[in-house]
């Protein structure tokens, strides 16, 4: 059973409008909260240990879920478009700097490293390797299917945990079209690992894995 910890964790939200971003960036989606509960639950499963775990997330907005990652133990790198870092950056450092502490080894206890990354620029690329990759509602623009999978496929991901809120379920469903075409096995259904209690709309998680050797300009973007 998954013992409640209180997290010292708190970030600024913030709907406006930047340049190069929509609102979506500045607000902690129930999609998040719902994959933390779910990641934490694989590591009491043993399916793995955050601790030391280096993972990137996708769309990071507020940086809470990077956040609360981190305070596991998880060397986090969040990620998100230029027009979202100015408040990333701020709820990162911000709960870096009122929680100070350092582990046996000297480094901080809240390993987040920002970075910019635009999914449709395939010249863009963060280096370094990670174990995990995540992301929670991401799925809500069609257009951006084809660039997620090839920023996957770029940063030579292994395993990524999607989860969203159900809204176009069809739109949804060319997404799972477009992962297998590129070489991604999961399992289907999809996971049902919550359900919203404000919209009633099931949140569903999906977990990738890359086995294929499609090319990231490979993938095509959906009709």
């Amino acid at each position: 059973m998954l013992a409640e910890k209180m997290s010292k964790i708190s970030v600024r939200e913030d709907g406006t409008r930047h340049q190069g971003c929509d609102e979506s960036s500045g607000w902690v989606w129930y999609a998040a909260r719902a994959l933390e509960k779910h990641l934490l639950e694989m590591q009491c499963d043993n399916k793995f240990v955050l601790d030391k775990l280096r993972i990137l997330e996708l769309g990071s907005g507020t940086g809470w879920l990077s956040l609360l990652l981190a305070e596991q133990g998880a060397i986090v790198t969040a990620t998100d478009r230029t027009g979202a870092l100015p408040l990333l950056l701020r709820n990162v450092m911000r709960n870096q700097e009122l929680h100070p502490d350092v582990d046996e080894d000297g480094e901080s206890t809240l390993q987040v490293d920002v970075q910019q990354l635009h999914w449709d620029k395939q010249e863009e690329r963060i280096e370094g390797e990670w174990d995990l990759f995540v992301g929670s509602d991401v799925l809500y623009l069609q257009e951006t299917y084809g660039p997620l999978l090839q920023t996957l496929i770029r940063h030579n991901c292994r395993l990524c945990i999607l989860a969203w809120e159900e809204r176009k379920p069809q739109e949804e469903a060319t997404f799972f079209e477009l992962a297998r075409a590129a070489g991604f096995q999961f399992d289907s259904p999809s996971l049902q690992i919550a359900i919203n209690p404000t919209t009633l709309k099931p949140v569903w998680c999906i977990h990738l894995t890359y086995c294929g050797n499609t090319t990231a300009s490979a993938i095509m973007r959906p009709l």
